[in-house]
């Protein structure tokens, strides 16, 4: 199976995901970054990585896994990361409303005061 090419760069956001579907392993994508705006002529390393079918990556900001709960406790990335070990076979859209479920279920209604952004790609 041919791989696809995924070229990232990251703008002072957490470093996405990359869940690789025939290891089972997760890995962090780093790339250094600035806050994007936060220089007029701020350069951006950019990445390649190879994807192959299965494969997952998951871009998210920081409010998904500093996500609160009653005892100020966070969601974490232990919990993100075991959502897709436990459930690989989902497809995106499955996964983005299962993330969305946990969170909601640990924060049990304690209001959070950071955004909730997050995008999941999963190779076909």
């Amino acid at each position: 199976y041919p791989g696809k090419n995924l070229r990232l760069s990251n703008a002072g956001h957490n470093p996405p995901l990359l869940f690789h579907s025939s290891t089972g392993k997760c890995e962090e994508l780093r790339i250094e970054g600035i806050a994007l705006g936060a220089f007029a002529e701020a350069r951006f390393q950019e990445k390649e990585i190879i994807l192959r079918k299965g494969d997952v990556v998951v871009f998210y900001t920081d409010g998904v896994v500093e996500a609160i709960d009653n005892n100020n406790q966070q969601f974490g990335m232990e919990r993100l990361i075991k959502i897709f070990h436990d459930k690989p076979y989902l497809q995106a859209t499955q996964l983005v409303e299962l993330i969305k479920k946990e969170v909601e279920q640990f924060t049990e209604g304690q209001p959070q005061f950071d955004d909730f952004t997050l995008v999941v790609l999963k190779v076909v």
